[in-house]
């Protein structure tokens, strides 16, 4: 209930956030560590330092094979014609 940007209020005055109206039970530093710990993680193994061993779309990321070099051209001149 409410908008979006009075949502962090209970974890900013020490109480707990809902989530489909179950209480979580981590405070916001926790959350921000278990979130940072994950990405930190993801982020790690994503930018190895060979090239061939990076992980981009397609391998772990791609099981339905579907990262052809053509999608990944046309998804980067989608991004680029988005943020014109």
């Amino acid at each position: 209930q409410g908008d979006w940007y009075s949502a962090p209020l209970p974890l900013l005055e020490g109480g707990h956030s809902q989530y489909m109206g179950a209480e979580v039970p981590f405070d916001l530093g926790t959350l921000l560590a278990i979130e940072f710990a994950a990405m930190a993680g993801v982020e790690s193994l994503r930018g190895g330092a060979d090239a061939e061993k990076r992980i981009y779309p397609g391998g772990a990321f791609d099981p339905m094979g579907m990262a052809s070099d053509e999608k990944k051209v046309k998804e980067i001149k989608n991004g680029r014609l988005a943020m014109v």
